[in-house]
């Protein structure tokens, strides 16, 4: 009988010790004052406002911020990747620009060749033909944030940048 009491008395400690991890195990958790979720045409991304105490760590590659939520980015580029065999090397410096960017194309035909500045919403901002070798843009009216430059070729998208603008 005594055997049984204590046997009894073993499974219910042991159910109880089980409980009690289950109740105070947490995931993360903050007090926020407000949140939601954005989306547009380069991602989408949870976020809250009022989280008291965070930290960014920085390098070369990009950033991080430690808290609640932590975005993740995938990008990708898209159209040709080897321009060389059709003739047309692109490259854009510098970026990020606080006042213009210039647009350098190493081509041998400029015809039917243009660019496309949009925002992140994919609003065209400028849209103009390349007619030489360097192709000044001007971004000072724009205010700092993320912008696409695509360049396109017989109305083809051959090419696009993430263009950062940065404050004066």
């Amino acid at each position: 009988m005594m055997a049984q009491v204590k046997h009894k008395l073993l499974r219910f400690n042991f159910t109880f010790c089980i409980c009690l991890m289950l109740v105070s195990t947490q995931a993360q958790q903050s007090m926020n004052s407000s949140g939601s979720d954005a989306s547009g045409i380069g991602g989408s991304v949870a976020y809250s406002i009022g989280q008291v105490v965070y930290t960014m760590n920085e390098d070369l590659v990009g950033s991080i911020l430690q808290g609640v939520q932590q975005p993740f980015e995938i990008s990708v580029e898209t159209g040709f990747y080897d321009l060389t065999e059709q003739g047309l090397k692109i490259t854009t410096y510098p970026n990020p620009s606080k006042d213009n960017l210039i647009l350098k194309v190493e081509s041998n035909n400029f015809e039917e060749l243009q660019y496309v500045l949009t925002d992140s919403r994919g609003a065209c901002l400028k849209n103009e033909q390349i007619i030489g070798e360097e192709t000044k843009i001007e971004l000072t009216s724009l205010p700092p944030s993320t912008y696409l430059l695509k360049i396109y070729k017989n109305k083809k998208e051959q090419k696009f940048f993430k263009i950062i603008k940065i404050q004066n």
